[in-house]
């Protein structure tokens, strides 16, 4: 993974070093495992269609008659509703053997963009059109962390990276290769680059606010909102990671009960956060 094309020209350019994206255009080789084809291919056929759906009722079908934007809405539900439970299967199936602060951090993504969805539908419910719109542009900013976002910061961490600036800000891709794409021994640097992302994901809810003139509530609100959340998360997990797995759980349950735990922790979150509004 760490797929990067534009690093792949830069190579054959002769722009980038050829040891920076050993594999064609990967950093590194999961392991193979009987699931991962069928676990990443789920997630990402999900996750484009999402995209293309996605944007063709945001910027196609909003132009023309309400009618038909209201009944393609049904459609895009279920297609946002699988690219979670896409992204949720992955997390389960965990082939990156990611520490429970890891998980946590990417189960908000889905968590946090499922709660601006239902809004956005309770926003319609309630004909509050300009809730609707906030409230579904927010999730879809949410919702595509792992696609463009990601990608960008993972291309800002190569260009650190020849800064020669602190080795936590390059990326989990040089310590995932040498484990063969598990992340439970890069837990600072993945975790970094998952708040980056995160970032930069505020900086385009930011631009949003401000090009259709948002009120600033709305922008606090939102950010302090998913700092809250997602910050409750990472504690619990970190707990979770440090407490005695056998003592309570029982032996040999230690990956399913991480993640377990993580979900259980963000369903009850969502649920209280849904209600504050």
């Amino acid at each position: 993974m760490g797929v990067s094309s534009i690093a792949w020209i830069l190579t054959k350019m002769g722009l980038m070093q050829r040891n920076d994206i050993p594999f064609g255009d990967s950093a590194f080789l999961y392991r193979h495992t009987p699931s991962i084809d069928s676990s990443f291919a789920l997630h990402a056929v999900c996750g484009l269609l999402w995209i293309v759906v996605a944007f063709a009722q945001m910027v196609l079908v909003r132009r023309y008659k309400v009618v038909w934007h209201k009944k393609y809405g049904y459609g895009v539900l279920l297609v946002f509703f699988m690219h979670i439970a896409a992204c949720m299967n992955i997390v389960f199936k965990d082939e990156a053997n990611h520490h429970p602060v890891a998980k946590g951090l990417l189960m908000s993504t889905a968590f946090t963009s499922t709660i601006h969805m239902l809004r956005g539908i309770r926003d319609v419910i309630r004909k509050d059109v300009e809730g609707h719109e906030i409230n579904s542009v927010v999730a879809f900013l949410y919702s595509i962390e792992g696609a463009g976002t990601i990608r960008t910061v993972q291309h800002l961490q190569l260009f650190v990276k020849k800064l020669d600036l602190p080795s936590v800000l390059w990326g989990p891709s040089d310590c995932q290769t040498i484990y063969h794409g598990e992340a439970a021994q890069c837990v600072a640097v993945y975790c970094v680059r998952l708040i980056l992302v995160r970032v930069l994901t505020y900086y385009w809810i930011g631009m949003y606010a401000r090009c259709i003139k948002t009120r600033r509530r709305f922008v606090v609100s939102t950010l302090s909102e998913s700092l809250l959340t997602t910050s409750m998360t990472a504690a619990f997990a970190m707990a979770r990671a440090n407490f005695n797995a056998s003592s309570f759980f029982g032996a040999g349950v230690s990956a399913a009960g991480d993640s377990v735990c993580v979900l259980s922790c963000w369903i009850l979150i969502a649920f209280w956060t849904f209600s504050r509004r």
